[in-house]
């Protein structure tokens, strides 16, 4: 039976969401940290080719080894990895604004640190990459790859000419667009193809945080399958009805249902029990009196802010959607977006989107939402960059189980 109220449990830092309801208009007119720079941005910092020894001085005495050490290392000491998470552990990881991981996007810059310890000083050191050679030398290096996955070392070489280096660093460099859906950046990777399912309408009841959720199961499926028309039809109305961390149409989230309902239960389809836009009752099979096959989130993974967005959960965000899927996310303020400067002005309204791509020379989020494919023009929304709370946090599904 339907609950006539039940709180929301968050497992997140985000609340429920009661879901802005499908606007009464067919259309809406409606970086990186410090140490990570714009590749236009004046810089007037040069690097350090003689290893921290600047006009002949002193070695930086911040590197400088131990004396009774004798073999000769490199350490890499930013960007890195996110620890126990690692882009692929389920789990949650907390992201501050000092956090610069070690994806970037064509186009833009990235100050690599390191330092050197063992053999006698002063050092040199180089930054090389697997796929570009040398990248640039010094303790602290600005530097711009080409896009694709690098392994980055520091090598080491000092005084007496031994050499050392670190252990590789991974070093993600993503293209500038890119688009699940191909329906605003037609021309950016990945394949061709709509990777996401229609569309749909949520009407008035409040059930966004449903049909983000499955649409974020529904677009990761046919990546999985490396198929774009499979398009499995997961049934909102069994989600709304059934998921009892919820409030059905009065709200829920998205993030709480995927890593709750849709893991311990699973959707069906939506023909076992089509949408009626308005609470009901769960009912354990279908319409027609037959069982349900049941597709099972495996687990999800998510990144939150320690308040508010961040340059971290940015590229989080932009790894997960180019080596993974869609993101389940809240937009605040949906009242107040506006469909041409792409911001949020504070009119209230919770509500949950699928997020598909991003255009990084633009600064924006590409979002179906689930007010009709005649909204905004086609259904999809474009958010500016720490606009709207849509990039506070992220999670994604690591896959679907079928029946």
């Amino acid at each position: 039976m339907r609950r006539s109220s039940i709180l929301l449990a968050t497992t997140l830092l985000t609340a429920l969401a009661s879901c802005t309801p499908v606007a009464t208009t067919d259309d809406a007119s409606a970086h990186f940290d410090a140490s990570v720079v714009d590749a236009r941005a004046e810089d007037t910092s040069p690097t350090e080719p003689d290893g921290g020894e600047p006009d002949g001085g002193e070695p930086d005495a911040a590197i400088a080894p131990p004396d009774a050490v004798s073999a000769i290392a490199g350490t890499i000491t930013s960007p890195r990895t996110i620890e126990g998470l690692d882009y692929g552990a389920v789990g949650t990881a907390v992201l501050t604004p000092s956090d610069v991981l070690n994806v970037v996007v064509v186009g833009r810059a990235i100050e690599l640190v390191g330092s050197a310890e063992g053999g006698a000083p002063p050092y040199t050191m180089t930054w090389r990459s697997s796929l570009d050679g040398p990248l640039g030398t010094g303790p602290r290096a600005t530097v711009m790859p080409t896009e694709g996955e690098h392994d980055v070392v520091l090598e080491v070489m000092d005084a007496t000419g031994a050499i050392g280096s670190s252990a590789p660093l991974p070093l993600h460099v993503l293209p500038a667009t890119f688009d699940w859906s191909h329906v605003r950046r037609p021309a950016a990777p990945p394949a061709a193809g709509d990777w996401m399912t229609p569309v749909r309408s949520q009407g008035r009841c409040g059930s966004c945080w449903a049909m983000a959720a499955l649409a974020v199961m529904e677009g990761q499926m046919n990546i999985d399958r490396g198929d774009p028309s499979f398009d499995v039809d997961l049934s909102e109305q069994t989600t709304i009805d059934c998921d009892m961390h919820s409030i059905g149409c009065a709200g829920g989230g998205s993030e709480q249902s995927l890593s709750g309902y849709l893991h311990d239960v699973g959707a069906v389809a939506e023909s076992c029990n089509p949408f009626l836009g308005t609470d009901d009752m769960c009912i354990e099979g279908c319409r027609d009196g037959s069982t349900p096959a049941r597709y099972r989130v495996e687990d999800t993974r998510a990144v939150v802010g320690d308040g508010g967005a961040n340059d971290a959960i940015r590229a989080w965000m932009r790894y997960q959607l180019v080596h993974h899927g869609p993101i389940a996310r809240t937009i605040i303020n949906m009242l107040g977006y506006d469909g041409t400067t792409h911001l949020c002005a504070p009119l209230g309204g919770d509500h949950y989107v699928a997020v598909v791509g991003y255009d990084d020379v633009a600064g924006l989020w590409i979002a179906k939402n689930s007010w009709g494919a005649r909204w905004n023009g086609d259904g999809y929304m474009e958010v500016s960059y720490g606009n709207c709370a849509i990039d506070a946090s992220a999670t994604i599904v690591t896959h679907v189980i079928e029946p």
